[in-house]
């Protein structure tokens, strides 16, 4: 499989521009030569691979454009403004690959919330260029399991950071840390680099408190040194950290705002909400031409009461057992901005269990149970809510308000599928009972719905365990699984599949949609899966069919299992049976853009649209978004809601500007559905 972006041609009128790191695919319209192979350099910004042919009037997906002029400034103030300019200028495509188009000439930019365009006056040669939004580990650092032995194999975090400037809040410049593992002594592979620092970051000696600054860190790109006085200093400038202080999080979170505010005055001067918002604490401006460790001291003295109300919401918040084990986990969190709160939480099991399993999970059947767990065998770990869009937990237990994080899930998720990105996305649908074929029939519907991503679904019945086993083997993006499951195994026909004489899965993701299915999927990760939707109960047929297929529609769409699995959540018709297992980021289709989220109610004689977009894949915390159906400036990914009041005929018409889930009295509706009889 090529590691690089290529291009294809798929048909008359379209190339395809295929990305087998992310298994991604942009069509490209409008190319009238064949591209020709160039060499990347001829582009003035980081690409993989890059093409010349002739072109007037290129179309792209929907998503952010701007244009760069000859001298190097930005035409435009949004990441959607429509702009004319004449001369030497590279066009930046936020996609699901980055793009970026260099031509001389008038051209003519502009991006909708159906698609991208690129126009000339006439035809005019131009040279595209892709990168991959893919990045990987560089190697993997071997550490002690004492704390300063975890403090060191930190430190070597933020060697994967590729700037020290404000632009560090974008998500692409923030590469993936190396690999960690437990040992008798330190080592770290040659390509593994521990960054140079001004900047003092120190920690209280234990293994809570590095677990806790991991992030901080990395994001700083300091090393972490242990310290019975622990705190944070720049150019002079010193905060306290800790029990007696501010807590990493929030010192990462008010740092990470400041930063948003000062790259509004550098190579992507484009104004965002939430740095306008602070925007008069500080003289940003002034503060992004200074060195890091200036910059910091700076940010430092800003109050704090100010920025973090603007920051983003965290797209993970990891509960970590506070165990040496727990640092191998870091770096996939940590490479996501994860909030890691080491904890030490309740837990449950026998009979005690019982009655935590009727209150979380059981709204209208006293009879289902999670019998592992009432029989002492496992137990449950009581983790609180939070803000969070996705939680998990790192440790041993079965989490209730969290999935359940295992470090071969993201393993796996890294080293990908051997599906080209050419390829449909594959589909298979087991349904071992017969009373369920509805769901199936459904889920398959819902497969489908895709116009800009081909799907193959493949539906199969009443499966023997031989047979299953086999199919679990088989190479597929997706494995959604209809039926029965007990301890011994998944059901089927002639009896129950052991999860453990799977000798290995070739699906990146599961959906088993089956009875108390959580300590299977655990087993399936551990042999080839990436995550998995699962049960931590019995679940009735009727509220499977119903959830199973919102599953089926949110991974269809790009949705991570992690976000579905918390948006369905909201959904004051669903339980809180369905849990996580593996990579919570795994997802099946690409997304068109970042997961969009709105929320509907009424504002005395008009209506009150939430639009929220949610940071995934490659729009991780810090990417720039825009409204799909609003005027506005550009705003975070996961920050707080575009909010906007509108009469009947103007929301139905924004929610039906793209098909995405929609909360009304909450209540899960889908947008391009919706009619005037769904509204409050």
């Amino acid at each position: 499989m090529r590691a690089r972006v290529h291009i294809e041609r798929e048909n008359e009128e379209r190339y395809l521009l295929l990305d087998p790191a992310m298994g991604h695919r942009v069509p490209v319209s409008g190319v009238t030569t064949a591209p020709e192979p160039t060499h990347p350099d001829g582009v003035p910004a980081p690409v993989s691979a890059a093409w010349r042919f002739t072109a007037e009037r290129l179309e792209f997906p929907s998503g952010a454009a701007m244009l760069r002029t000859d001298d190097g400034v930005l035409s435009s103030g949004s990441v959607t403004d429509s702009v004319t300019w004449t001369g030497e200028a590279l066009v930046e495509l936020d996609l699901a690959c980055k793009v970026y188009l260099t031509g001389t000439g008038t051209v003519r930019i502009s991006s909708s919330s159906e698609a991208a365009v690129v126009s000339f006056d006439e035809p005019t040669r131009v040279t595209l260029g892709a990168r991959s939004y893919h990045t990987a580990p560089a190697g993997t650092v071997t550490t002690t399991p004492d704390p300063s032995g975890l403090a060191w194999a930190v430190s070597h975090f933020g060697g994967a950071v590729m700037t020290m400037s404000p632009e560090r809040s974008f998500p692409t410049l923030r590469g993936h840390p190396p690999l960690v593992e437990l040992g008798d002594e330190r080592s770290a592979d040659a390509e593994v680099t521990q960054p140079e620092s001004d900047v003092t970051l120190e920690v209280a000696p234990r293994v809570d408190a590095v677990l806790a600054a991991a992030p901080l860190a990395y994001y700083l790109a300091t090393p972490l040194e242990l310290s019975d006085d622990p705190g944070l200093c720049a150019a002079g400038e010193q905060v306290c950290l800790g029990e007696d202080g501010i807590s990493p999080e929030r010192l990462l979170r008010h740092v990470f705002v400041c930063d948003v505010a000062a790259r509004q005055y550098g190579f992507y001067d484009i104004e965002v909400r939430e740095g306008q918002a602070v925007d008069h604490l500080l003289d940003f401006g002034t503060l992004y031409e200074l060195p890091h460790a200036e910059r910091l001291g700076a940010y430092l003295t800003a109050p704090m009461t100010e920025t973090l109300p603007h920051a983003p919401g965290w797209p993970i918040v990891a509960h970590t057992a506070p165990t040496p084990e727990s640092i191998e986990h870091l770096p996939s969190l940590v490479h996501e901005l994860a909030a890691i709160r080491p904890t030490r939480p309740e837990t449950y099991s026998g009979t005690e269990a019982r009655s935590v399993a009727l209150d979380r999970f059981i709204e209208d059947d006293p009879k289902r149970g999670v019998a592992r767990v009432f029989d002492r065998y496992d137990e449950f770990v009581d983790l609180p809510e939070t803000d969070g869009f996705t939680d998990v937990w790192v440790g041993d237990g079965i989490p209730l308000n969290a999935g359940k994080s295992v470090l071969a899930g993201y393993e796996h998720n890294r080293d990908g599928t051997d599906c080209d990105a050419g390829d449909d996305i594959q589909v298979l649908v087991v349904c071992n009972d017969p009373s369920m074929a509805d769901e199936a029939l459904a889920a398959r519907e819902n497969y489908r719905r895709r116009d800009d991503l081909p799907f193959d679904v493949e539906l199969r019945e009443d499966v023997t365990t031989d047979r299953l086993r086999d199919l679990f083997e088989r190479g597929c993006d997706l494995f959604h699984f209809i039926g029965h499951a007990t301890g011994a195994g998944l059901g089927c026909p002639d009896g129950y599949l052991d999860a453990t004489t799977v000798p290995s899965v070739g699906a990146t993701a599961l959906l088993l949609n089956a009875c108390q299915s959580y300590p299977h999927a655990v087993e399936l990760v551990e042999r080839g899966a990436s995550g998995a939707l699962v049960t931590l109960a019995d679940v009735g047929n009727d509220a499977a069919f119903e959830i199973g297929t919102q599953f089926a529609r949110m991974l269809s769409r790009g949705y991570p299992v992690g976000v579905s699995r918390s948006l369905l959540r909201r959904a004051t018709t669903l339980s809180g049976v369905y849990t996580v297992v593996g990579d919570p980021g795994t997802s099946v289709g690409q997304a068109v853009d970042v997961c969009t989220v709105n929320t509907v109610g009424r504002q005395d004689a008009e209506y009150r649209l939430e639009e929220q977009r949610i940071a995934v894949g490659q729009f991780q915390l810090g990417a720039m978004v825009q409204s799909t159906v609003f005027d506005s400036t550009a705003v975070l990914a996961a920050g707080d809601p575009v909010v906007r009041s509108c009469t009947e005929a103007e929301l139905l018409d924004a929610l039906r500007a793209e098909d995405t889930p929609a909360f009304v009295d909450g209540e899960l509706h889908w947008s391009g559905d919706m009619t005037a009889e769904d509204l409050p």
